[in-house]
């Protein structure tokens, strides 16, 4: 395959997030409301997929799938674009979304469904972009969403918390008319606390809860895995099966890791 070196800081720095003080390329993350951007990505793609020239990570194309995913930080442009398509009453966790899907994605799928009908868009609901903006759908029946709820797993414990969760992934279920992949936290609270806890129930309540819904997850992990080691074992198994009993994988964990001290340990 060909590697084509394109310096877009110089050629086109108006695809970079524009800061509050209008300085361009300030960091990796696009502007999604720019219409250059968008026909940026559509050349890129073409260019892997009829001349192999690489698209820098965006194309699969044994998955046949484009991946639209903002930087690791808010979408926050202040361009004359993204302000009048950024929606406020979003709030925090997804004033950026009607940018990046309602504008951006929705304009890449039509175009997708077009030119490579078998192909899928792979978005990313992230930090300001999780919410799905009102009255958004995809028709055309080729993207899915790889939510990254933000709370660690063991957070919807809390009845609030999970209703909030689950709605959220009910939701970009109906707006893709996909089932959702989820990226889940196990690193998040243990990162924040001593406390020893286990959490294999909550994990296996959220998977029951959310069959119709949900695909399959990505766990982000951390430390210290020695406390997450238990909850990881259960989380496996639950994603085989949501029905198994916890209690009884806690029982065959302890028999076989401490033998004669499994009833202490247990």
């Amino acid at each position: 395959s060909k590697n084509t070196n394109y310096n877009y800081r110089v050629t086109r720095p108006e695809i970079f997030q524009r800061s509050r003080d209008g300085q361009r390329c300030t960091s990796p993350m696009l502007c999604y409301g720019n219409p250059r951007t968008l026909e940026t990505y559509k050349e890129r793609i073409v260019g892997e997929i009829e001349r192999g020239e690489s698209a820098g990570g965006i194309v699969s194309m044994d998955a046949k799938c484009i991946t639209v995913s903002q930087w690791d930080g808010a979408v926050a442009c202040t361009c004359e674009y993204c302000a009048k398509l950024r929606d406020r009453s979003l709030g925090d966790s997804g004033d950026g979304s009607p940018i990046i899907f309602g504008y951006f994605v929705r304009e890449l799928s039509a175009w997708l469904k077009e030119k490579y009908p078998d192909w899928t868009i792979v978005i990313l609901p992230y930090i300001n972009t999780c919410d799905v903006p009102p009255g958004l759908t995809f028709t055309n029946g080729n993207v899915e969403a790889f939510l990254c709820v933000m709370p660690g797993l063991a957070m919807l414990k809390q009845k609030d918390v999970k209703a909030h969760e689950e709605s959220l992934i009910r939701s970009w279920a109906k707006a893709t008319g996909r089932k959702v992949q989820v990226w889940h936290y196990d690193c998040w609270p243990a990162e924040f606390t001593c406390a020893p806890y286990v959490y294999g129930e909550t994990v296996a309540a959220h998977y029951r809860d959310c069959r119709d819904a949900m695909v399959g997850t990505f766990i982000n992990g951390g430390k210290p895995r020695e406390r997450l080691a238990l909850t990881d074992y259960v989380w496996m198994k639950v994603m085989w099966n949501p029905d198994v009993d916890v209690q009884a994988i806690y029982d065959e964990f302890a028999r076989r890791m401490f033998g004669a001290a499994s009833r202490p340990m247990r």
